[in-house]
């Protein structure tokens, strides 16, 4: 692989989408970690300016790193002390390719080529290829409710904004005690769920109250609404089972107001 001509991109931009999911190979998660061109790992704090930067989390979450990550990781950083810890893939299984940012899904590319590995070597057997594209797309968040408007990702970096407000809430039982880091890797094993498929959400406004909503909000829904896109809301869910909107009360309210049944980024603690 000649550096000079990789015009891939390897970051993770909220919202960009450069490898469109029937353009993806449908990679098998367990046959990437055998291979070692992936490594899911133990939760661990990565943010060097944390005081417990380096140390392991006591959460449910997991990493997903590649071998790219661990190739231009500094040695005495948070990667290559995480990859000395194995964590279940179960987590992963599931839609595996529905839950890469375009970003990590050519670190996969890269790792294999790395590797010397054929990507084909690594997709999922037996399976239906157009089931499996219908099904990640449904996870992204790209098929659209009908021939009106299609949803786009969530932009996680942005939304941690509203994600801080419940680290002081003023209700002691939602108060939610974490850094982005934490947020990032708890949103992102997130997956949609329609409105209507959730039992009493919370934090949302009345539909017939949409034109008295934040004027700027309004004004910005009714011009995605124009470009037919519209970014999913994101909700969390309690482990009691509350569920509660943390942004996008604007976009769900106005969808409702106009008879949709809206689609949400669901993600629980």
């Amino acid at each position: 692989m000649n550096p000079q001509e990789d015009i891939r991109v390897y970051d993770y931009v909220g919202g960009r989408n450069t490898v469109p999911m029937s353009d993806r190979y449908d990679f098998d998660a367990d046959k990437l970690v055998n291979a070692g061109a992936v490594f899911i790992t133990p939760a661990m704090d990565g943010d060097p300016n944390s005081p417990t930067y380096k140390e392991w989390l006591d959460e449910d979450g997991s990493h997903l790193i590649t071998l790219y990550n661990v190739e231009h990781s500094s040695p005495d950083g948070w990667i290559r002390k995480a990859i000395t810890k194995k964590s279940d893939t179960s987590g992963w299984r599931d839609n595996f390719i529905g839950k890469l940012y375009d970003g990590k899904y050519n670190q996969i590319l890269w790792s294999l080529e790395k590797l010397g590995i054929d990507p084909n070597d690594m997709v999922i057997e037996d399976n239906s290829l157009q089931e499996n594209i219908l099904r990640i797309k449904e996870v992204m968040g790209i098929i659209s409710e009908s021939d009106d408007f299609v949803y786009t990702n969530p932009n996680f970096d942005t939304e941690w904004q509203e994600a801080q407000r419940y680290i002081e809430h003023p209700n002691l039982e939602k108060r939610i005690q974490w850094t982005k880091q934490d947020w990032l890797n708890k949103v992102k094993n997130g997956k949609i769920v329609k409105f209507s498929e959730i039992e009493n959400l919370q934090n949302i406004s009345n539909p017939d109250e949409f034109e008295e909503l934040f004027p700027e909000k309004v004004e910005r829904f009714v011009a995605a609404l124009a470009k037919k896109e519209i970014e999913l809301p994101i909700a969390v869910k309690y482990p009691n089972g509350t569920v509660e909107l943390i942004a996008g009360n604007t976009r769900v309210t106005g969808l409702r107001n106009k008879g949709y049944d809206p689609k949400i980024w669901v993600f629980e603690l």
